[in-house]
């Protein structure tokens, strides 16, 4: 029942942290804070402190569920599939005003819609085309031949062309 923004203002009092730490998204993104975990793991395991180390694996596997549960609603709310249905993914990277997109909840929630059989129209002001197909096929467990990302996963110059035909 807690509201996230005034948590987040709560908390960002703190200069340490800033205002703009917590704000509600899918999970958490970027590659440092899941990698800066995944140690604490284990290092937590290295010194036999199996419990804690459990303890901040379960944080990583909840994010992960996060981002499958957010993709599943979507699935869901079209009754299960998502063949022949247009989506618009607003956003690629993992917070607002930056073009790095590795680790971003955007890849993993568009690839399980794009495995639903939805076609995909992609816009971030600040990330490439060029990142956007590299992150497919570095992150998606099932690489689509070109010809497929061509006709399936559409890279948009802006939100207008994004949300077009959706």
């Amino acid at each position: 029942g807690a509201n996230i923004d005034e948590l987040s203002k709560a908390i960002g009092m703190d200069h340490r942290i800033g205002p703009h730490f917590l704000k509600a998204s899918v999970g958490f993104g970027g590659s440092c804070f899941q990698k800066d975990i995944l140690n604490l793991v284990y290092l937590c395991k290295y010194y036999g402190l199996d419990e804690v180390a459990e303890y901040w694996h379960q944080v990583v596997k909840i994010n992960d569920y996060q981002k499958n549960r957010f993709a599943q609603k979507i699935i869901d709310h079209f009754g299960g599939g998502l063949t022949g249905k247009r989506i618009a993914i607003l956003g690629w990277a993992f917070k607002a005003n930056t073009n790095d997109s590795r680790e971003s909840p955007a890849i993993y929630v568009a690839e399980k819609l794009f495995d639903e059989g939805a076609t995909l129209k992609i816009y971030d002001p600040r990330v490439t085309k060029q990142s956007i197909l590299r992150d497919i096929k570095f992150y998606w467990k099932e690489i689509p031949d070109s010809k497929e990302v061509q006709n399936l996963i559409q890279v948009e110059m802006s939100i207008e062309d994004a949300c077009e035909k959706v």
